[in-house]
């Protein structure tokens, strides 16, 4: 992947930094949709929502995040990675299971994924199999990638 990319991802999370999240604008999937459409310049037909219990009510009707991210990655027409060994790449978006659910993002370099989060983004370790982790104590599951599509 080339350094472009890489400075282009450091600078779009530099963005965010410290910054409240703003539902429906920079939330976690509007905030990857909007990465896709600045390498892209294609515009992203996103639902509407103001709220995260608007946003949690557009997930639940659509079945689930992955449901609501398909026909927007369709018609963008973006390639889902499914091969095995075909890890998701420096930019690409996707979605992970994590310990407070599914979140949309973008995955960056050594196997990292960056989410919007309520105040800044925050940078995980995405993809392996699920096993509990030590954390303050308690038992959480290692995020795993749920989709991801190569952008």
């Amino acid at each position: 992947m080339s350094d472009d990319r890489a400075e282009r991802l450091r600078a779009y999370v530099e963005a965010t930094k410290g910054k409240p999240v703003n539902w429906g604008v920079d939330d976690c999937s509007p905030w990857a949709a909007q990465w896709v459409a600045d390498l892209t310049g294609r515009d992203i037909d996103w639902p509407v929502y103001s709220s995260e219990e608007e946003v949690v009510r557009i997930i639940e009707e659509a079945g689930s995040l992955l449901a609501l991210w398909e026909p927007v990655t369709r018609n963008l027409g973006l390639q889902p990675i499914i091969a095995l060994g075909d890890e998701p790449r420096l930019g690409d978006v996707g979605i992970i299971e994590s310990s407070r659910g599914q979140v949309g993002g973008i995955f960056a370099a050594a196997g990292s994924f960056c989410w919007r989060a309520a105040r800044g983004v925050r940078i995980l370790p995405a993809w392996g199999f699920t096993y509990p982790l030590r954390n303050d104590g308690k038992w959480q599951q290692r995020p795993i990638v749920v989709k991801a599509w190569r952008v």
